[in-house]
């Protein structure tokens, strides 16, 4: 994933922040995009493209469960990405939290 990452840097885009997972998501504050970094492949969607982060939990067994960030595109070819947090909601949570603001940051600046 790292090489994918220094190619999508090479190309322009200024990583500010960044959440790992099966699957990087990484955001460019100066452009208002982001990208999803997978191993030899990433797209770039911008900030409003981005509908919906939520929280998905499936059980496992006895009051364990396995959790996974799922982020949902308004874009016709690319709808959605599931980011795998296994056990950690709390982390799942946190994500969803610092995503959506940053979405919402993006679109205030755009507005104003």
């Amino acid at each position: 994933m790292d090489r994918t990452l220094q190619t999508l840097v090479a190309s322009g885009f200024e990583v500010s922040r960044q959440w790992r997972s099966n699957v990087m998501v990484v955001v460019d504050d100066r452009s208002g995009r982001l990208a999803l970094v997978w191993p030899n492949r990433y797209r770039v969607l911008s900030a409003e493209q981005l509908v919906a982060v939520e929280v998905d939990a499936r059980e496992m067994e006895a009051a364990r469960y396995r959790y996974r960030l799922v982020l949902k595109f308004d874009h016709p070819e690319f709808r959605e990405v599931g980011l795998a947090l296994h056990q950690r909601g709390d982390r799942a949570r946190l994500w969803a939290r610092e995503l959506l603001a940053w979405r919402d940051q993006h679109r205030r600046a755009v507005d104003d």
